[in-house]
């Protein structure tokens, strides 16, 4: 079996790490190459050849001078009919001939779209591509072909040859498939990460809701007790005990009198929400890793998470006791006492458990999700926007399309501290996700709020200079 540091040295050759430029070269040549056949595009077998040659030698780490330089040379080759696949063109096409491909394709792109073209227009562009397959093309003839191919593409406006070839490319339809890909796993993964956020949440309010209601209710039955009561239910041959362990004696001074309905009732629902209390910190415990140790957790229970404590005795007193009444309440005073007493620890873990999920969930919710969620407006916006150019036939690949998600994971970490939906009772997701759905609209937010502190020079771009 091989050890750690050699697969770690087999990782760092499988992806490229560490070795010459010219390995990584050649692994882009060869993904090229294939994506390029995948497409359809005819290449010519020298330089398949050569290619596959290198990537043999990569593969065997016996890349020769000979070998780099000429897989360099069929290389630039590779790349100028990449860049001419992407362009519609061949490899190092005249620009005259890219004009008439250009301009049958808007041609036909004008006859099935109803477009009428005026006859004086199209007849200098059918006598140029004529007389440029017969070799009889004169420079009358060109001058006659650009001005009516001027007229023609500005008849279209944004509709060009290329953004034609762009709409129907397979380039085209894997970055729309990939961008559906991407939107779909985010929005799956923000649907569920705001799902649990919101449980969470909500046990972390009811924690805190019902730990401010005990507050009083132990009080308000401390109260009702005298420290005579307090004594009896408390010691034992001359001893302190827990009251808990006092519950089926029944103290000496005490009577059936005392038990009244309006003592037995505060008692049972203080009961009731301490046991609320444990129960609902116990399933938050969860969303932070079980980080913390529930002090009255069975033995029988599996343990799990961070927290290694050791688990409750009920040797002396069971857990049942200390969250049930005795149906017959024997000493009504070690109850009282033996119920606030396991409050009190349970609400040093509820609220230990509440800090830890403030720390980390909460900080998650605060500043990780706006990013999230400006980048699904983001994806949203160019979704909508692959739409209408493609349908429009004006979509055009830019590398404005990476900087705008780069942009929007921007816009989504700093829009929690300017809040730009201020007085749209929006909450600070949903701001997030129109501020990646509409960048340039918070940048301009930006601008004003920047020229309110009179910088309008660091925002507003200088006019160009007049030519001298």
């Amino acid at each position: 079996m091989a050890s750690l540091s050699e697969l770690f040295e087999h990782a760092r050759g499988w992806l490229g790490f560490g070795r010459p430029p010219v390995h990584r070269a050649i692994r882009r040549a060869y993904r090229r190459l294939e994506a390029m056949t995948s497409d359809g595009v005819a290449m010519p077998e020298d330089i398949v050849r050569r290619i596959m040659l290198a990537a043999e030698a990569e593969r065997a780490n016996a890349v020769t001078p000979e070998i780099e330089a000429a897989f360099y040379a069929v290389n630039a080759r590779l790349v100028r009919l990449r860049r001419g696949q992407a362009q519609g063109g061949d490899e190092a096409k005249a620009p005259f001939a890219d004009a008439l491909d250009d301009s049958d394709l808007l041609l036909k792109f004008a006859a099935e779209t109803g477009n009428q073209v005026p006859r004086e227009t199209i007849n200098p562009l059918l006598a140029a591509k004529e007389a440029a397959a017969n070799g009889t093309l004169t420079q009358d003839m060109q001058a006659r072909f650009y001005e009516a191919y001027g007229k023609l593409c500005k008849q279209f406006g944004e509709v060009t040859a290329d953004t034609i070839r762009a709409c129907q490319s397979e380039h085209t339809r894997r970055t729309l498939r990939w961008n559906r890909v991407v939107a779909l796993v985010l929005t799956t993964g923000i649907a569920i990460g705001s799902v649990t956020v919101f449980v969470a949440d909500s046990l972390s309010s009811n924690i805190e809701t019902h730990i401010n209601a005990a507050n009083e209710s132990a009080a308000r039955l401390r109260a009702t007790i005298s420290q005579n009561d307090i004594t009896e239910s408390t010691m034992r041959d001359g001893q302190d005990v827990d009251p808990c362990e006092m519950l089926t004696t029944p103290p000496a001074s005490r009577g059936r009198e005392r038990m009244a309905a309006t003592e037995i009732e505060p008692l049972q629902h203080f009961a009731a929400n301490v046991r609320d209390i444990r129960s609902q910190a116990i399933k938050l415990n969860v969303f932070v890793g079980r980080i913390e140790c529930d002090p009255f957790a069975s033995c029988a229970a599996p343990r799990g998470g961070l927290c290694q404590a050791s688990c409750y005795d009920e040797s002396k007193v069971p857990v049942a006791d200390r969250f049930e009444l005795n149906p017959a309440i024997r000493n009504y005073t070690a109850e009282v006492l033996c119920k606030i007493k396991t409050y009190q620890s349970v609400r040093s873990f509820a609220s230990n458990v509440q800090s830890d999920y403030k720390a980390a969930i909460g900080a998650l919710a605060s500043y990780a999700f706006p990013i999230f969620y400006a980048l699904l407006g983001a994806y949203a916006f160019r979704l909508r926007l692959f739409v209408d150019t493609i349908r429009s036939r004006t979509y055009h690949p830019s590398f404005a399309d990476s900087a705008r998600m780069i942009t929007a994971v921007i816009a989504g970490a700093i829009a929690g501290l300017f809040n730009p939906a201020t007085g749209f009772s929006l909450s600070s997701l949903a701001t997030a996700f129109l501020v990646g759905y509409g960048v340039e609209l918070f940048f301009r937010f930006l601008d004003t709020l920047l020229n309110a502190f009179g910088s309008s020079s660091a925002t507003t771009p200088r006019p160009p200079r007049a030519p001298t």
